[in-house]
């Protein structure tokens, strides 16, 4: 009876540990993405945009600037998108280790609003 416990505990360990070990890093190479979001007509940076390179993201800051760290090693796209503009994508190849530098210049778009309507109880 000691046995069969002993061997199930054991069992149990092991597998209570495969999770953790297939969430540990693989020690794939990454790299860096940086760069600057500005308005196209005026070339004035657009602070609080957002841009993504897969999973990874970031947003600008007052000067337009933003990085993106941890990009895993390759071919892919990096997003801009910012409310009240048009979003714009550009390919971008990362090395590992190396830092990619990815620009944009994104252009004013009208935003259409729906209506809403709103009701209000009083006493």
């Amino acid at each position: 009876m000691r046995r069969r416990l002993v061997i199930s505990g054991g069992l149990l360990a092991v597998l209570g540990m495969a999770p953790l070990v297939a969430q540990q890093p693989t020690g794939s190479p990454t790299g860096t993405i940086r760069g600057r979001v500005v308005e196209s007509a005026t070339q004035q940076p657009l602070a609080g945009a957002s841009v993504t390179a897969g999973t990874q993201g970031a947003l600008t800051q007052a000067d337009g600037r933003y990085v993106i760290t941890g990009v895993p090693a390759g071919t892919g796209a990096v997003r801009a998108r910012m409310l009240g503009y048009s979003a714009a994508t550009q390919p971008v190849s990362v090395a590992g280790g190396d830092t990619a530098v990815v620009d944009f210049a994104l252009n004013a778009q009208a935003v259409g609003l729906a209506a809403v309507v709103v009701t209000g109880y009083g006493a």
